[in-house]
């Protein structure tokens, strides 16, 4: 019995991490800020788009979520590295009117790409700052959106929606690249206790025991 409820105890433990493993210093959830349930990861099928925020009609007459303490969005996106070079798209509501529509470029080169957006310049006088529906468009169209070049034709994931207290680095978008499968990294118990040296990453929790560990430097979930 004992056995089982720590079983249970350790992979409750996990999910309740996954998703703060995956966000930067810094950043919160979009969707903890209502007590929300996280909506992320989720796949965008090619040439479609999908609503993460707001309700299904009259999406930009709304504000669910108050901005105005932060200064930077960012989008995760993951994708298959065929997609490299293609377009997507973002279209939000702030302060209760559309913006225009955001265009995605997805590098080549990496199958990661964390989109920023600068919020200051999206805040009313005051500094206030509403945000109501927020849309991707994995190269789908609409009468609002110009690709300059090939629209997206693969399945991309969104892994996260967040925002941070600090202003960006750099206003627009920045890139993240995917980590080598091959690298060679330790392994730590969630003590500091060595487990593994100098394995490949990609074998790295073979074999190990449910748990948390800290692989590379962050912390990783390995479930029976």
């Amino acid at each position: 019995m004992k056995k089982i409820l720590l079983s249970v105890f350790v992979t409750l433990l996990c999910f309740s991490s996954a998703f703060a493993l995956e966000l930067p210093s810094g950043f919160t959830s979009i969707y903890d800020l209502n007590l929300e349930t996280e909506r992320c990861p989720v796949k965008v099928a090619a040439a479609a788009n999908l609503q993460l925020t707001g309700p299904g009609a009259n999406w930009d007459k709304v504000e669910l979520y108050d901005l105005s303490n932060y200064k930077q969005m960012a989008i995760k996106l993951s994708f298959p590295a065929a997609n490299g070079g293609n377009q997507m798209c973002l279209r939000f509501a702030s302060n209760l009117k559309v913006n225009s529509p955001v265009l995605i470029n997805l590098p080549s080169g990496v199958t990661e790409y964390v989109v920023t957006v600068p919020l200051e310049s999206y805040k009313d006088a005051e500094g206030h700052l509403g945000l109501g529906g927020l849309l991707v468009y994995n190269g789908a169209t609409h009468w609002t959106i110009t690709y300059t070049g090939t629209p997206s034709n693969q399945d991309v994931t969104v892994q996260y929606i967040a925002v941070s207290e600090a202003a960006p680095v750099t206003a627009g978008v920045t890139t993240t690249k995917a980590e080598n499968p091959d690298a060679l990294v330790n392994v730590h118990s969630i003590a500091g206790e060595l487990v593994r040296k100098g394995v490949k990453l990609s074998e790295s929790t073979n074999g190990l025991q449910p748990g948390l560990y800290i692989i590379n430097g962050k912390k990783v979930c390995v479930l029976k």
